[in-house]
């Protein structure tokens, strides 16, 4: 499609586009309105008839920007994957002392209190289903 030849309302942002789902800048305020109050993307699609990507983009601002509404904060970054060799060298540790501690007999939850883990990481490591293990 040429630079000149552009879809039918494609130059107009949200509800006036007249490809538009929501028309009615109403029914996106009342999405984001929802989403604040602590619905689900999956409930919000169910309710209002769209996909879940949609009720995403039209919740962060990335769509229908131009209406008003409560816009969804983006989430901190829950991970950090990139470490660095002395976290390396930690986490090792941390594995041995972790099955040492279990050949003494204390529990998962025990060496969890014990060492700052979580259960869940301590059994990973038992279960030599990390890197460390």
């Amino acid at each position: 499609m040429s630079q000149k030849q552009k879809r039918k309302g494609a130059s107009r942002p949200g509800n006036l586009n007249s490809n538009a789902k929501f028309k009615d800048p109403k029914l996106v305020i009342m999405m984001r309105e929802y989403r604040e109050g602590g619905w689900s993307h999956a409930d919000l699609a169910l309710f209002f008839g769209c996909s879940q990507g949609t009720s995403s983009l039209i919740c962060r601002g990335k769509a229908y920007a131009n209406v008003g509404g409560p816009i969804e904060k983006p989430r901190a970054k829950q991970y950090n994957h990139s470490i660095t060799y002395s976290e390396e060298v930690v986490q090792a540790k941390r594995a041995v002392q972790v099955r040492a501690l279990r050949r003494q007999g204390l529990s998962h939850e025990r060496i969890a209190g014990e060492l700052g883990v979580s259960k869940a990481t301590v059994g990973s490591i038992l279960r030599k289903e990390t890197k460390y293990s």
